[in-house]
């Protein structure tokens, strides 16, 4: 296997040991094939703590009060989608690693 390729697959498996900055590293110094995994990489890795953020900051600022009924409601609901979503990119982080452990042994 290349080392191109295994750097690609280390992009998406970091999600378990550097989620967010191993790809961002490697996205900013790899070469065109590397970047292009490693950035898809990250990406996959920073939307759901966006989405997080996005979500938890208004709440924060106008509710502050998580004692209100409908606060805790929003609250557990947007905790429970930024599970799933996290979920769904540890998911697709895997796939797109066979993916790229398939391609590998295909040109192989």
């Amino acid at each position: 296997m290349s080392s191109d390729r295994m750097i690609s697959v280390i992009s998406y498996i970091s999600i378990f040991f550097a989620p967010v900055l191993l790809p961002l590293i490697v996205w900013i110094v790899g070469n065109e094939f590397v970047s292009k995994h490693a950035r898809r990489a990250f990406i996959s890795q920073v939307l759901p703590w966006l989405f997080f953020l996005g979500a938890m900051v208004p709440l924060w600022i106008v509710g502050g009060d998580f004692q209100s009924e409908s606060i805790s409601i929003v609250f557990i609901s947007l905790i429970s989608l930024f599970m799933i979503s996290l979920l769904v990119v540890v998911i697709l982080n895997i796939i797109w690693m066979i993916i790229v452990l398939k391609n590998t042994k295909a040109s192989a």
